[in-house]
C-alpha cells in the first residue's frame, strides 16, 4: 500500500513475492521471453514488472521517471536476479518508442500500461488541449506501440498483449468523460486486435482496474476518515468482479500474458 492514514484500521501485509503464483525452480515459466512494459516505474507498471522478472522473463521497461525505473529495475534485480532494461523517455514521443523497440529486440510480451485521468473535470470546462493529451496518454500510444512490435510477433507466429484500461471505460464516470471515452476505445481495440490477430497464435487481452492505490492515485488523498472501512471493498472486491467482465469480453483463449 502507498498511503495507510488511519492507526485504528489494520495495515494489508506485504505478498510475500512479486507473484502469487509460485516460481517454478529449475526453469522459471517465462525462462528466454522477452517482456516489454510501459510505464515500469511506479505503481501498477511496477508490479507487472517484478512478477515478470519473477518467472524468468528477460525485461524491458520504460517510464518517464527515471529514479522509479531505476528504483523498481533493483527490486526486480535483488528479488529474481534478473535485471530488467530499462528505457526513459515519455513514450508518446515515437522516439521513445523507438528506443523501446532497439532495447528489446522483440517482444515476446508487451504490457501496454501507461495512462492517467487527469486534468480531470466536467467536460463543459475541458478544451481541445485537454482531449489531446488524454488521447496520447490513454490510446494513442497505444496504437503506437503495438504497432511496433506486432510484426515481430506475426513473423514468429505467437505472442501476448495486455492492455491496461479501467471500468471507467464500461460505465459512466461523471467529471472524465474524455478519459472514460478513451478507456471505451481500447476495450475495443483489444477486442477487435485479438479477432484479428488470433491466426497468428497472438493473445490480447484487456485488464481493466477500479481504484488503486498507487503514487498517482492514492485512495486516500479523496477518502473521508469516516469512509475509511469501505476503501478494501472499493479497490479488492469491485475490481475482481470488473476485472473478470473485462477478460470475458475479450475473444482470446485465455486470459494473461503467455502464450
Amino acid at each position: 500500500m502507498t498511503s495507510f492514514p488511519y492507526e485504528e484500521l489494520p495495515a494489508p501485509p506485504e505478498p510475500p513475492a512479486p507473484s502469487g503464483l509460485p516460481r517454478a525452480e529449475g526453469r522459471p515459466l517465462f525462462a528466454g521471453r522477452t517482456a516489454v512494459v510501459t510505464g515500469g516505474g511506479a505503481g501498477i507498471g511496477a508490479g507487472i514488472v517484478r512478477a515478470l522478472a519473477w518467472h524468468g522473463a528477460r525485461v524491458v521497461l520504460a517510464d518517464i521517471d527515471a529514479e522509479s525505473a531505476r528504483r523498481t529495475a533493483e527490486a526486480a534485480a535483488g528479488e529474481s536476479g534478473v535485471e530488467p532494461v530499462v528505457v526513459v523517455g515519455d513514450i508518446r514521443d515515437p522516439a521513445t518508442v523507438a528506443q523501446l523497440v532497439e532495447a528489446a529486440g522483440r517482444a515476446d510480451f508487451l504490457v501496454n500500461n501507461v495512462g492517467d485521468h487527469r486534468p480531470a473535470g466536467p467536460f463543459l470546462t475541458s478544451d481541445e488541449s485537454d482531449w489531446q493529451r488524454m488521447y496520447e496518454l490513454n490510446l494513442l500510444h497505444i496504437l503506437r506501440v503495438t504497432r511496433a512490435f506486432l510484426p515481430g510477433m506475426v513473423e514468429r507466429g505467437g505472442g501476448g498483449i495486455v492492455n491496461l484500461t479501467s471500468v471507467e471505460g464500461m460505465r459512466g464516470i461523471p467529471g472524465n468523460a474524455v478519459y472514460g471515452a478513451f478507456k471505451a476505445a481500447v476495450v475495443n481495440f483489444t477486442a477487435s486486435l485479438a479477432a484479428e490477430v488470433g491466426q497468428y497464435g497472438i493473445r490480447v487481452n484487456a485488464v481493466a482496474p477500479d481504484l488503486t492505490d498507487t503514487t498517482q492515485t492514492p485512495m486516500w488523498a479523496s477518502t473521508p476518515a469516516k469512509y475509511a472501512d469501505q476503501v478494501g471493498r472499493w479497490s479488492s472486491t469491485r475490481t475482481s468482479r470488473r476485472s473478470r467482465t473485462a477478460s470475458s469480453s475479450t475473444p482470446t483463449a485465455a486470459s494473461g500474458p503467455a502464450s
